[in-house]
């Protein structure tokens, strides 16, 4: 069963973590436990069940995902 937004710790995570960068429907976010010197995550700003959907994601959001991580490497 599906997890609602509240219990969701990703959801948690974009609304309470340390974000590094935030745009186009998606936050940058400082891992708590850094494996390399610089070691963000990036999420949706919406809720998703499971990683599984994030193939789903219509071209376009896959397309602005891309983006948002480029810029925020390059950042």
């Amino acid at each position: 069963m599906p997890s609602p937004p509240e219990s969701c710790l990703f959801c948690r995570l974009v609304a309470e973590g340390d974000h590094v960068h935030a745009a186009d429907g998606f936050v940058a976010i400082r891992d708590i436990n850094p494996m390399a010197e610089t070691h963000l995550l990036v999420l949706p700003e919406r809720h998703v069940d499971t990683f599984r959907d994030i193939g789903a994601f219509p071209d376009e959001e896959v397309a602005r995902m891309l983006r948002f991580v480029a810029d925020t490497a390059e950042a």
